[in-house]
């Protein structure tokens, strides 16, 4: 039985009985019982309605002021009071059947992630058990525990096979006992009753690893119009705060996928987000699928999953997927440019898939070539006369028929094509280039050439069918370029050129070469698309560096259309003479490339510069890329930008050219219809997902709004919509604060003697702090901590350092020292002046946007569920008008 302690009102009460389960109460709480019910009065003596937040816990009083208990309906969305009036996060057990509600308190419907593993709740908020279809796809659900399952299951005797994401894959598909559409609304589900009559299809046995509630013996109630008021312990207007926004969302492919590289395409009033997909669990040797978000306004993301997939084998240029853009044509059609990187094969090209026939030519089987007739791949015949003073294969009871090293011509009386067949050595991939040249006609009656066709086999497909046409004045040319073939040892290709329908003088050249692809770690490649989610490879667009440039450093195609010279343009990550560069190539049909040579050189030092965009916003033109050098916390790796008048340069570095520090990488730009500018990047996890480790590859996504100065120069701010949707004031609790601290309504001044701080209520879900610093001429450290302890410092800090003018990130305790620093970034602590701040908060990110000036991106992942707080080490400041919102 909880102690109740209640300060001296002005009321009178004549008898108070304390309950069996009460509300658990600070010292200065204003409890009150009265007949058996719970109230809550102000300062005034005034019962209070609505929510309220006592000691950092959340009740509810109806609209005659009494707290309430079990299931409540506020505005439409249900919450669970436990029987001491506050309010229940995480699972519950209501008769039976288990509820999932959030850190917000509201009832979870749909898909749920709780601790790396995901259940499913109907509509009423009911967990689900067995097979069930969800939209379109089959998933099971465990019928103990009702956690979803992957890999193999056994149902019934009969094995299934369920994918890493869940969905039943496979010819064979279970039974569906229960369906769903897009809103959780069940097709064949019943339970869709009210809380208090606690309907529920679900058949649950043992439940071993959740906590579970007492069930409540009171009926559900519905309270739709609690007022609010101000004062008391708290103040959650008319229901519970919006739901905690995914402002910073990860992958959902899998709980351990994160966001790497991000590529944003704006297209009718929508970001389509595609992403290299860091899945961690995969068990596969490839990596680094695009999947892809889609939002209209950073808060709301759809998950569309894998849109372009790696190839999984180690012989394929794509065994993982790099970076790039997406283009869309003048057709419509979307172009997809991305790096290919395979580092597994050995660094050795093997002469066993290498011919040429000009230089192979001879006598029957010469380096696997072979010569002879035929009409396709299947009637071919070798030739049995051979003329080895003129290199000439030739059939007597075939007019016309001739096979040179540099002249070739089909039989004339039958259609027999001249054939020349070639037999792969060994496995791997192979290139075809070369030439068909049609001669000038060369006929005793002019009106009867009319050409020939070309058809290239492997085996029984047919690669390239193509028809030349005689002239009378020019030779006409047929181009063969077919790339990334793959072959087995002993396929077969045939170059086959047969008389098209008059069998007249039908002489030409055949020039080929077969070489195995080249082996380089990275490549650029090429897909389209009609629909930005369903992608086709064309393998035949794949090219590597130009020889001035690193074979095994090419890589992030940043693609554009560029008016002024009516070409599309591809910007380049590289390396020449031992430094990196971004290299310029252009295109008239988005198919073939041309190296127009280095478009911008490393101005830092000799790291490559990753992820590059260019983009016009006003009269400037800025060029963006991530330095990769060594991770460092003082700066070096991270996004910088460069600016000029002109798309050609020369490009400038600004006085301060990075927009945050190295908890935020693989920065790119992108506008929307009106105009404003967007920065994508994201944050890394760390190793062990441990606060004290190194920042590893890969995390959330992070989007920044980009602005501009009158000089040209930019600077990074939050989001608009993100910072407009968080507005849910939360009244901060405080829980201590040092004696010298001053406090005035929601300021609070700190002497500048030694180390002061104040600690506030736990972080939970989707929060924005926001405020101001005023500082005064004693300026040393000061800042906030997350993750506070009893003795008010904190492990997890975000410090104004004076002295160094910059902000610094820390996970070490908050003393004098602060120990090891994990990032930084320059800013102006200025004397007797103003820091205005917006901290946002999301999953275990926090990033605190000043003064427009810069952004800080850091991860914490003790930050969520624990107190954080203010400090100050000699530094006489105040904090003013200290708001937290959800």
């Amino acid at each position: 039985m909880s102690k109740l302690k209640l300060r001296l009102l002005a009321i009178t009460i004549a008898t108070i009985i304390i309950p069996t389960a009460v509300p658990s109460m600070g010292i200065l709480a204003a409890w009150e019982q009265n007949q058996g019910k719970w109230h809550y009065l102000n300062d005034l003596g005034e019962k209070q309605t609505g929510w309220i937040n006592d000691n950092g816990k959340w009740y509810y009083l109806n609209n005659s002021g009494i707290m309430k208990m079990g299931w409540v309906d506020v505005s439409g969305t249900w919450y669970y009071l436990q029987q001491s009036g506050e309010m229940k996060t995480g699972w519950v057990n209501d008769s039976g059947t288990w509820y999932y509600l959030q850190p917000s308190g509201v009832m979870k419907t749909g898909w749920i992630n709780d601790n790396g593993t995901w259940y499913f709740a109907s509509e009423s908020g009911a967990m689900q058990t067995g097979v069930v279809k969800v939209e379109d796809k089959i998933y099971y659900l465990d019928v103990a525990s009702g956690a979803m399952q992957a890999g193999n299951v056994t149902l019934s005797g009969k094995t299934y096979t369920f994918a890493l994401t869940g969905e039943a894959v496979g010819k064979d598909i279970p039974p569906v006992s229960k369906a769903f559409n897009s809103n959780v609304v069940g097709v064949t589900d019943t339970n869709n009753s009210d809380k208090n009559n606690n309907g529920s299809s679900v058949s649950t046995a043992s439940q071993q690893n959740r906590s579970s509630s007492s069930n409540h013996n009171s009926s559900g109630s519905s309270d739709n119009g609690g007022s609010s008021n101000t004062g008391g312990a708290g103040n959650r207007n008319d229901e519970i705060p919006v739901n905690d926004q995914p402002i910073f969302p990860k992958s959902q492919q899998s709980d351990l996928s994160f966001i790497g590289d991000p590529m944003p395409y704006y297209e009718n009033g929508k970001f389509n987000i595609f992403y290299l997909d860091d899945i961690r669990d995969s068990g596969e040797i490839g990596f680094h699928p695009w999947s892809l978000l889609e939002t209209e306004n950073f808060y709301d993301y759809k998950n569309e999953g894998v849109v372009i997939d790696y190839s999984n084998s180690e012989a394929d240029q794509d065994l993982a997927l790099g970076t790039g853009s997406v283009i869309r044509d003048k057709n419509g059609l979307y172009h997809a440019f991305f790096t290919g990187f395979n580092d597994r094969r050995a660094d050795v090209v093997s002469q066993l898939n290498k011919a040429n026939l000009a230089s192979d030519f001879g006598v029957q089987g010469s380096n696997r070539w072979s010569y002879g007739y035929g009409t396709s791949n299947a009637d071919f015949t070798l030739a049995t006369g051979y003329d080895a003073d003129n290199k000439k294969y030739y059939q007597s009871s075939l007019d016309g028929l001739e096979l040179h090293p540099d002249f070739v011509h089909p039989a004339v009386t039958t259609g027999a094509g001249a054939t020349y067949r070639w037999t792969v050595g060994e496995d791997g991939k192979i290139d075809l280039t070369g030439t068909y040249t049609k001669f000038i006609q060369n006929d005793s009656n002019p009106s009867w050439p009319d050409g020939v066709t070309l058809t290239i086999y492997h085996n029984d497909e047919i690669l390239q069918q193509n028809r030349i046409s005689v002239s009378d004045t020019v030779e006409n040319i047929d181009t063969i370029d077919i790339k990334m073939l793959n072959v087995k040892k002993g396929d077969m290709l045939y170059f086959i050129i047969t008389a098209n329908n008059n069998n007249a003088w039908d002489g030409g050249k055949l020039d080929v070469s077969i070489n195995p692809t080249e082996i380089a770690n990275e490549a650029i490649m090429h897909a389209t698309s009609t629909d930005l989610k369903n992608w086709t490879k064309i393998y035949n667009d794949t090219f590597f560096a130009s020889a001035q440039y690193s074979k095994n450093d090419f890589r992030d195609p940043y693609v554009f259309y560029n008016q002024a010279d009516n070409k599309y343009w591809m910007l380049i990550t590289t390396r020449k003479n031992n430094t990196g560069v971004i290299a310029k190539y252009v295109s008239d049909d988005l198919k073939n490339w041309t190296d127009q040579g280095v478009f911008f050189t490393n101005d830092m030092g000799t790291s490559n510069l990753e992820c590059p965009t260019l983009i016009q916003y006003g009269s400037y033109w800025y060029l963006t890329f991530s330095d990769q050098s060594a991770a460092d916390p003082y700066g070096n790796r991270v996004v910088h930008y460069r600016k000029a008048s002109s798309i050609n340069g020369p490009f400038t570095k600004p006085g301060r050219d990075s927009f945050d520090g190295n908890g935020f990488y693989a920065g790119k730009l992108e506008k929307d219809s009106s105009n404003n500018l967007y920065l994508f990047g994201w944050t890394p996890t760390k190793v062990d997902y441990n606060d004290s480790n190194a920042f590893d590859w890969a995390g959330n996504l992070v989007v920044h709004q980009i602005k501009q100065n009158t000089n040209g120069d930019l600077y990074a701010t939050p989001v608009g919509t993100v910072v407009d949707k968080i507005n849910h004031s939360i009244n901060l609790t405080e829980y201590s604060k040092t004696s010298t601290v001053t406090k005035n309504n929601s300021d609070y001044s700190f002497t500048g003697n030694g180390y002061e701080s104040v600690t506030f209520n736990e972080i939970t879900g989707t929060n924005k702090i926001t405020g101001k610093i005023n500082t005064k001429s004693k300026n040393n450290n000061f800042g906030f901590m997350f993750n506070v302890r009893e003795n008010g410092k904190a492990p997890l800090n975000i410090v104004f350092n004076h002295q160094y003018g910059r902000l610094e990130f820390y996970n070490a305790s908050t003393d004098g020292s602060l120990g090891q620093l994990q990032s930084t970034k320059p800013i102006t602590v200025p004397d007797n002046g103003v820091l205005d701040f917006t901290i946002l908060i999301n999953d275990s990110v926090a990033v605190l946007y000043v003064n427009n000036e810069a952004a800080f991106s850091t991860r914490m992942y003790n930050m969520q569920n624990h107190k954080w707080g203010i400090f100050s080490m000699d530094s006489d400041i105040t904090f003013s008008n200290l708001q937290l919102s959800k």
